[in-house]
This record gives structure tokens, sequence and C-alpha cells, in this order.
């Protein structure tokens, strides 16, 4: 959500291909491997270049679409403050909380997420012994995560997202409580601006963007950029969508 926000934003047209990487494991099929061999989604492709993560594809947008940028004419200090709060960003471990909180209001999935990632792990296993050198360390680094996400979601639900959920009050803090102007910092996003309201959406899906959660003018300013075209382009959720959890969309 966060490369095709900054897509839109950014105003280049570009083509999306929605990857399976449940049930199907597109990711880790040799025709992707070949674009991507660290196996990660999402990947975005332009002219020689292949970026592999959100934060590279957020970085490369903002040096070949400078006009849009804020960052373009910032001052050092604030350039410095705008990587502070993406590094924030990348830190938090936003899919604890939201699946913490899918846990919470659906109870069956506290046994069938901990079944699905056991399943995934020995998937991995068996696709590991028959893996090319050229895959095998990919292949270890998703079956690691995949052994310590199983690790944390087998800890008690109550603490650990009571936990996240300060996590996630310290993150919003970080940021401004009121934009400057239509962005964050005046009339231009920042990358900064990318990674809060695609955070807040997720927030939203899981019904934690509250008054307790989110300053009264950030969540107002939030409301206002749900309904700008590049948001709604970009396709990012404000709410759960289950039906497409499971049809992998």
């Amino acid at each position: 959500m966060i490369a095709r926000y900054a897509l839109s934003l950014s105003g280049q047209p570009f083509e999306s291909r929605v990857m399976d990487i449940h049930k199907k494991r597109e990711q880790l099929q040799p025709w992707y491997a070949a674009i991507n061999p660290a196996m990660t989604v999402p990947t975005l492709v332009h002219d020689d270049q292949v970026l592999g993560s959100s934060d590279l594809i957020l970085q490369y947008l903002v040096s070949n679409s400078p006009a849009v940028w804020f960052e373009t004419d910032a001052s050092e200090a604030e350039r410095v403050h705008v990587q502070r709060l993406v590094d924030l960003h990348y830190q938090f471990a936003v899919e604890r909380l939201t699946f913490n909180a899918i846990m919470q209001k659906l109870p069956p999935v506290r046994i069938m997420f901990p079944a699905l990632l056991r399943k995934a792990c020995r998937e991995l296993e068996q696709e590991l012994s028959q893996a090319s050198q050229d895959s095998v360390v990919a292949i270890r680094k998703k079956l690691e995560l995949n052994h310590e996400r199983l690790a944390y979601f087998s800890e008690p639900l109550t603490a650990r997202q009571a936990e996240q959920i300060d996590l996630a009050r310290q993150l919003v803090d970080a940021f401004p409580a009121s934009p400057q102007g239509q962005w964050l910092f005046g009339e231009l996003p920042s990358r900064a601006d990318v990674v809060l309201l695609v955070f807040l959406a997720r927030l939203n899906s899981v019904n934690l963007n509250t008054a307790s959660m989110v300053p009264p003018n950030l969540a107002a300013w939030f409301q206002q950029k749900t309904q700008t075209q590049a948001f709604v382009d970009a396709d990012v959720w404000v709410q759960f969508h289950p039906w497409r959890l499971v049809t992998h969309r």
C-alpha cells in the first residue's frame, strides 16, 4: 500500500500486479526470483532499476520525481527529521498489531493463524530441501521469519496486544499532532506523510484509529486524505476486508 500510494502521489503511470504470497506463494516462483532474488514484495521495476521494498521505492520516487516531494527543497534538519520518522515506522511490526486485533475480534483466527504458520513452515522446509543455491538464503530468511511469527503469536494475546498498542501510540506521538498545511510539513507530501497515512489506515481497518491513539487534527487530516484520488487509486485499506484476505487479494 505504501508503494502504490507513493506512486499515485508521484503522478507516474504504473502497472500493478497483485501477488498471492500466501496460498500460491508467487514470490517464491522462479519467474519472480529472477526479478527480485530476495523474494519479497513489493518490487518496483523501472527502466534498469529494480527496487525490492517499499522503503527503497519511496526513496527512489523522491529522487525520480523531485517536484512532487517536500524533501527536495527541505533543509538538512528537515530531511533528517523525515528520515527519523520513516525509520520509526519501519521499526514497528504493524502485522503484530493488526493480527492481534483480528484475533481479538475473531476468536477462530487464534487457532487458524498459528496453524497456517506451521503449515507454511513445513512447506518452506520442503522447498528449502529442493531449492537452488540462489534461492536458499531467501527461503531460509522466510522460514526464520515464520518461526519468529509463530513464537510471537503463541504468547498470551491480551498482554502482547497491550504492548503493541502502547508502541503504536508512541509511534503516532512522534509525528506532528497537526499538519502544517495540506501535508505534515507544508504543501508538498513527504515520505513521512506516506507511511503515516498508510499506518493510520491500518489502525482504522482494525478499529484502533481512536481519539486515545490519534490527535483530533491528525485524525481529521487522515479522513480528508482518504477522499483524495491518489489515496483511492492506491487501494489503501481503511476497512478490514476478510473476503479479500481469504481470496488473497
